[in-house]
């Protein structure tokens, strides 16, 4: 809404001043900032009482599942404490009762073996079951969709786990 926020409440993360930039490249100025100055980061995040801004993510990446928003990158971060899994990915599906569902595509560490549900269990303890992925993908890191420079593409990854959870 542009609205400023009281400390604790999520928002997008905005920012002005003259040390910020002048521009973006081949961009009008008045397409990269509002009315008031600001740069729309596009990051989410919020203040605490002391003024300290912490960052939640990408407002683009979050996944809106049954009227609360889940940060990948947090689901992402908890699997890659478990010694078995080499890589995590965390991306959102269509859902028609919930809006999206939290899915994740997990690499195995070379000889490990993984169980989808037993992970589903452990991220139970760990996250608030909103952000526990509804499925979870054990794949090979060559069955990933990667770009040339190595960044998965989350949107080919989603269109890939919708088509193999489209019956589930």
């Amino acid at each position: 809404t542009g609205a400023t926020l009281p400390p604790g409440k999520e928002g997008e993360i905005c920012v002005r001043g003259y040390s910020v930039m002048q521009g973006l490249y081949k961009i009008e100025r008045e397409r990269t900032f509002d009315a008031d100055g600001f740069y729309h980061t596009g990051d989410g995040g919020w203040f605490d009482e002391e003024g300290w801004l912490f960052f939640k993510g990408r407002l683009g990446e979050m996944v809106k599942t049954g009227g609360a928003n889940v940060t990948p990158s947090e689901v992402e971060a908890v699997l890659m404490t478990y010694p078995e899994v080499l890589e995590a990915y965390v991306t959102g599906i269509a859902d028609a009762d919930r809006g999206q569902l939290v899915v994740a595509a997990v690499v195995p560490r070379l000889g490990q073996a993984l169980d989808a549900e037993g992970l589903r269990v452990r991220l139970k303890a760990d996250l608030s079951a909103y952000k526990v992925p509804r499925h979870i993908w054990v794949c090979a890191k060559e069955e990933l969709p990667f770009t040339d420079s190595g960044k998965i593409r989350k949107p080919a990854l989603a269109e890939r786990m919708a088509q193999l959870f489209k019956d589930a």
